[in-house]
């Protein structure tokens, strides 16, 4: 987990310089942080190895790429015209420990 939350906050870190510029340029700007998505490695997993993921999101359950779909795309809208320079955490309550 060390080398992965490392990585993602060099995306984060990264994605602020250019949420920097382009704030300057006019154009909003978000970075989207997915926590634990059901993809092909956690699915694998057996059900003892996927239980503590489970425990540790507040809303009981492993995100679905649709759970992200749904984040990126209000995004894109209209609807989030006046959201800008913002990390966006689609993570179950995770992040927030709620």
């Amino acid at each position: 987990m060390g080398a992965y939350a490392a990585a993602k906050h060099g995306v984060i870190r990264r994605d602020e310089e250019r949420r920097a510029r382009l704030r300057r340029e006019g154009d909003p700007h978000q970075c989207g942080a997915p926590g634990p998505i059901l993809n092909n490695r956690i699915a694998s997993l057996p059900p003892e190895r996927r239980e503590p993921i489970v425990r540790a999101v507040p809303l009981g359950r492993i995100g679905t790429p649709e759970d992200v779909a749904a984040a990126v795309v209000w995004l894109a809208s209209d609807a989030a015209a006046f959201v800008t320079g913002t990390v966006v955490s689609v993570d179950g309550g995770r992040l927030a420990g709620a």
